[in-house]
Parts: structure tokens; sequence; C-alpha cells
């Protein structure tokens, strides 16, 4: 069994250990959990991982729960290449849905954690290079699934070490922030290593679908930062929260994933005159990067890029390794990411 004087080695973890241990990290279900609780679960879950081999890809069904949290961390700790899964993958009468079963063969993955149980796959098949990579440098992974909406859904492999490099130099900011999206996309774990790493609290809802539950949680959390996609937005509008519920906490709105247009934007800040918009830039395969905003063009900061025939290509520290399961020629060999977007520059 770990002890409680256990300490933790990797920096993303030690940064957190670094925090008031009684500050409140999450609130989930209406039950509020301290940044002690996460660790101590951390180390509790480290036991789960004694008997498993060294850098074995593991699979994560959950969502933002105390539990899968601190499993997750404890995976950071020990270096494991992680998979994100939705719970939704799960049907009430077996584990092993089809669509999980195509997760586990394209992901390559060799354990799942459900319900704070790990599970073997019995996977055989020789692993991809890019995994064997990771593996020979011992170097912990992430590795995300897109949409499936044009096609296959991708298996994209990050070096988890390089995106939680870019959170340890934040600085700690006691905000409540609404952890609205999933926890297996890219922009929900950035906005839950954004939490973490600023000693920040996270409140999840129980139906993101659900516009009152949203502004009623915005009102009792008394919720500064919303980070959410247009469409969102929209329903969100529509809901008409001002009249029911006191959103005056809020004080930042972060949107991406797709466009927003001039005239929502412009209802948006009407609805809402003292929050700040502010738009998001990113894709699975590039990571989440902060833009610039002005006359309907964006800025992408802290980020290369170049133009061939109108398409923008972009190179990040962050970019993603490569897919496992699909063409990397979207990949050119200078490092930069075909992203299929059509671009206007301006000067």
């Amino acid at each position: 069994m770990r002890s409680d004087s256990y300490n933790f080695t990797h920096p993303f973890l030690r940064k957190i250990e670094s925090f008031e241990q009684d500050s409140i990290c999450l609130i989930a279900q209406d039950q509020s959990h301290t940044y002690g609780e996460l660790l101590d679960s951390t180390r509790n879950a480290l036991n789960l991982l004694n008997d498993i081999k060294a850098n074995s890809v593991i699979g994560i069904i959950g969502d933002y729960d105390l539990k899968t949290l601190a499993f997750f961390l404890a995976c950071v700790e020990n270096g494991f290449i992680i998979t994100p899964l939705s719970a939704s993958l799960i049907p009430k009468d077996s584990i092993f849905s089809p669509m999980l079963q195509s997760c586990i063969k394209e992901g390559q993955i060799d354990y799942l954690f459900y319900n704070n149980t790990l599970h073997s796959t019995h996977n055989t098949d020789k692993k991809h290079s890019i995994i064997a990579s990771l593996q020979a440098n011992h170097t912990s992974g992430l590795i995300l699934f897109s949409s499936g909406s044009t096609g296959k859904p991708k298996a994209i492999v990050h070096n988890l070490n390089t995106l939680l490099q870019g959170f340890l130099e934040k600085k700690p900011k006691r905000i409540n922030i609404l952890l609205f999206l999933m926890f297996d996309h890219i922009g929900g774990l950035n906005t839950l290593f954004n939490v973490l790493s600023l000693g920040a609290c996270g409140i999840t809802l129980k139906n993101r679908k659900d516009m009152q539950e949203i502004a009623k949680s915005i009102q009792d959390y008394k919720i500064a930062l919303l980070p959410a996609s247009p469409s969102l937005l929209h329903l969100f509008l529509l809901s008409n929260p001002t009249q029911l519920y006191d959103l005056s906490s809020l004080r930042l709105i972060t949107y991406g994933t797709e466009k927003m247009s001039d005239s929502l934007l412009a209802k948006l800040k009407n609805a809402f005159p003292k929050v700040r918009f502010h738009q998001t830039f990113g894709a699975s395969e590039i990571g989440i990067t902060q833009t610039t905003t002005k006359d309907n063009f964006i800025r992408l900061d802290n980020m290369e890029y170049k133009i061939v025939n109108n398409e923008l290509f972009i190179k990040s520290h962050t970019n993603a390794l490569g897919y496992l399961n699909s063409d990397n020629s979207v990949f050119d060999d200078k490092g930069y990411f075909a992203t299929g977007d059509l671009v206007e520059v301006k000067t």
C-alpha cells in the first residue's frame, strides 16, 4: 500500500501537491472534494498499477469524478500511455460493447479502467512504432479519438509530458470553472489541466444538455469561467438564463471547436455585457492555443504556421506524434500539420 507520505515525482503532480490541500478542487454530483482528497485518492490508485507492465496503454472510462481523475493522475505519475474514453461506450449488459472493442483494437489498449477496477483486454497485437517509441523512452502518452464525423475515428497520439509542460508555469488562481467539454476531448482535458494547474475548482454537470442546470450551476457555485462551443452558447442564449438565474459571477467565456457567427457573438455580448469572450483555436492533432481576435481575423499565439495553396499548416510544440490507424501524410517532414482549413491572411 502507498503511504500517505508518498511524495510524487512527476512535475505536474508536484505542482498540485504545492497547493493548499484543504482547498476545493472538484465539485461533482453536488459533492465537494479537496486537493488533499484528490492526492490521497491518487496514492491509492497507484496500488492498482503495481503489477501492470511499465508503459502499458490504459483506457480510462469515465468522466470528471474523483476516482477517475485520481487514476488518470496515477497513470501520469507512473508514465503510462492513457486513453480517455467516454462512459457512453459502456452498455448496460456488458463492459465490452462493439464500439469499445473497436477503440481497444484501434488504440492498442492493454487495460481498461472502469468503476475503480482494471480489466485486461488480452491485447497481443504488435504496437505501432509511435507507441513503441514512447515505451522505449519511458515517456507518458495520450491517445485521443477523433469524433469520426468524416469517417472512422482516428487514434491520435500525443506526448503527454509535453502537453503538461505548458501548464507548469501557471500561477495559482482560485477560480471556479465549469467542466463542460467532454473528458475524452482535447478541449475538456485542456480545461481540466487548467483547473489543476491553477489550484482552481472544477464543477461538473449531471446533464450537459440541460441549459437550466448549467445556469443554476453558474449561480450556485459562482462559476467565473465557462468554456463552451458556439452551438452550446446559442442554446444557452435561447433559454433566457439571465431571466431566472443570477449569472453575475461569470467573467470569461471561451469558445472554439466551431465557427462563431458575428450575429451570435453580438447577441451574447449584449446578454452578458460584463463578460469577456475569448476565442481558442485547436484540434486533437495540435492541442489548444490562445488567440488574439480582431475584425473577424484571428492571430495564433505560440504557433508556427504556413499557407500552402490557401490551406493552413500549423506546427506547435504540442503537435501530435501521429495517427495509429490513419495516413500520417497530413504531418509533413518539417512537423507541420495540414489542418484542412482554408484561410485568408491579413498583414
